[in-house]
């Protein structure tokens, strides 16, 4: 799909908008391939893009984390599944945890994932650092996409730090956001205690 539209757009036959953008940084995530998803952000959006495609939508941002996170972890053993990463944190400990990676408040949204973490959580930092370079600001959308992540790789403790993040950035919950922690029971009481929904 990358080089049908590559070939398209020099032969000047179609001029590539975000949503034709969005779409392939979409596709090649669901073929789990973050690499060539990032190649195509970074085309497309990025330094150089062609003319006309203008700024990335909050969905090309949405896509991107998915393959990040979605995409990816199909491959390499599943992720954080073992060891330290997937424990439940109890509430005390999820605190300090967070409480410690807020007390940094660095701007960048990919600080709450740290160089340690899984490979999947690394992409999706640097999925995060791509998109605030293009001008886009987290919305709910990416932050259910994290909490998804999160909540279904039993990692208690970053779920509360997204939450923290989303909070911080006065993003408000929708239902995705519900949906995203509903079967992480810690995470449903954080959610209801940060943003009383």
């Amino acid at each position: 799909a990358l080089r049908e539209v590559a070939d398209a757009v020099q032969a000047r036959e179609v001029l590539p908008d975000s949503r034709l953008a969005t779409a392939l940084v979409d596709a090649c995530g669901r073929s789990a391939r973050f690499d060539l998803a990032l190649a195509a952000f970074d085309a497309l959006f990025g330094p150089g893009a062609p003319e006309g495609v203008g700024p990335p939508g909050e969905g090309a941002m949405d896509a991107l984390l998915r393959a990040a996170l979605e995409g990816g972890s199909s491959g390499g053993g599943g992720g954080g599944s073992g060891g330290e990463e997937s424990r439940g944190l109890s509430s005390e400990e999820a605190s300090a945890s967070s409480s410690s990676s807020s007390s940094s408040s660095s701007p960048s949204p990919s600080s709450t994932f740290s160089s340690s973490s899984p490979k999947r959580w690394r992409d999706a930092a640097v999925a995060l650092d791509r998109c605030a370079a293009a001008g886009l600001e987290p919305t709910v959308g990416a932050f259910n996409v994290l909490l998804s992540c999160a909540a279904r790789s039993r990692d208690v403790g970053r779920g509360f730090q997204i939450l923290r993040k989303m909070k911080s950035s006065n993003v408000e919950p929708d239902s995705g956001t519900v949906a995203a922690v509903k079967g992480r029971r810690a995470l449903r009481s954080f959610l209801k205690k940060t943003f009383e929904v």
